[in-house]
């Protein structure tokens, strides 16, 4: 089948790994769509990146292109008002298949969405869990305004709305959008049965962490809305039956370490409750490796990463309904519970107790991701999704010839 010319524009991307799992996911879209022949673009901005990278010009990598557009003062917040991405967006939709707008309330959409309009081309929407209505409290009047004017607009006029769990459905349908234009593809991991794991020592003996009791981990934004209140205030309960305990909260600091470390402190725990940054590469496997349990008590959550990534390598999880994760509890890889602190730590204490219990759950965590979270079939199912609203249409066939006119006369 012959390749796509894939546009995909989102706020922040590669290297800027601090926005978590969005960009860590399409950054592996990206390359494997790459290598397996497709033309893709990224349009984006220069925010996280190392200041020696290139701006305002496309740079190649793993096979596929990237821009990063320059932002000023006001770009550097939501909705990261970006004019200068008008010309990569332009440039590369003129002889595009398909454009691809992730993540809400930003400017790059509108100016996709008017782009896309403009040449006839495509486009895909994906919220990410954006409009959670957990998330949509949070500057509450600015995004009611910007739905007002943009959002809806931009959800209604996607050829297709690319959704992570069957709760977004929900909320795409509250905003004004069609529910039969929702197509599920859940996020997935290529950690798997052939990625070769460090053991856990390395990580308890990297952060100097006692290499004997129960390491419950914590990986990722340090955010308000990761719910880190409920795991502290949940594993101080439970250490009055496991004493042994340690916590390790690891990840960027998105403004709520602070609080987090006062709670700790607060509630008798700081010794036992470790803050140390971020981690990636073998550090990070080692990580998920050195955890007995990991846990992720988030009030709100698209489809995380980490708790996939913590399943591969066999870990049992414990999280929070908020995180949509219901093939956790099917599977019995772990325990979902109501996000309150009550529930967080009667399961501490109920999974700390059985370590055989632990084991079991660990080895049905890998399965589950194996069957139902593979990365490979993840790329398939969205490689799908571009060829069937592109390419073949009548529509988008009288578009190229159109496009190729012009550019004869």
């Amino acid at each position: 089948m012959h390749p796509l010319r894939i546009v995909h524009a989102l706020p922040f991307f590669d290297p800027a790994l601090r926005f978590g799992g969005p960009v860590a996911q399409l950054r592996r879209v990206c390359q494997g769509l790459a290598q397996r022949g497709h033309q893709v673009s990224v349009v984006t901005t220069e925010l996280d990146i190392d200041p020696e990278l290139p701006r305002e010009r496309w740079l190649a990598k793993d096979g596929y292109r990237i821009w990063y557009s320059r932002v000023n003062r006001l770009g550097r917040f939501a909705p990261y008002y970006v004019p200068g991405a008008r010309k990569p967006l332009h440039e590369s939709l003129q002889d595009a298949d398909i454009l691809h707008l992730s993540l809400s309330f930003t400017h790059l959409n509108v100016l996709g969405r008017k782009a896309a309009g403009k040449l006839g081309v495509p486009y895909i929407y994906t919220p990410r869990s954006c409009l959670d209505p957990v998330r949509l409290r949070q500057k509450r009047l600015s995004k009611l305004l910007f739905l007002a004017l943009f959002e809806r607009k931009i959800i209604r006029d996607a050829a297709a709305i690319h959704i992570l769990t069957e709760t977004e459905r929900r909320q795409v349908t509250r905003q004004g959008g069609s529910g039969e234009r929702c197509i599920l593809i859940a996020n997935g991991t290529e950690l798997g049965k052939e990625t070769r794991w460090p053991g856990g020592s390395i990580f308890r003996e990297h952060f100097q962490l006692r290499p004997d009791g129960p390491l419950i981990l914590f990986l990722g934004r340090l955010h308000s809305i990761k719910g880190l209140d409920l795991l502290i205030d949940a594993f101080a309960r439970a250490r009055g039956a496991h004493s042994s305990a340690q916590l390790v909260i690891a990840g960027p600091d998105e403004g709520a370490r602070s609080l987090a470390e006062q709670q700790a402190r607060k509630l008798g725990v700081s010794e036992v409750v470790h803050f140390v940054g971020g981690v990636d590469g073998e550090l990070r496997l080692a990580a998920y490796r050195a955890a007995d349990i990991f846990a992720l008590t988030s009030y709100s959550e698209g489809m995380p990463n980490a708790v996939l990534e913590a399943c591969a390598a066999g870990t049992p999880v414990l999280i929070t309904d908020r995180c949509n994760l219901p093939e956790v509890a099917v599977c019995d890889a772990g325990r979902v519970v109501p996000a309150d602190s009550t529930s967080v730590a009667a399961a501490l204490v109920e999974l700390l107790a059985d370590p055989g219990r632990l084991r079991t759950m660990g080895v049905n965590a890998r399965r589950m991701v194996h069957e139902r979270f593979d990365f490979s079939t993840v790329l398939d199912r969205i490689e799908q999704l571009y060829r069937r609203l592109t390419g073949t249409s009548a529509a988008s066939a009288k578009r190229k010839r159109e496009i190729a006119a012009v550019r004869g006369a």
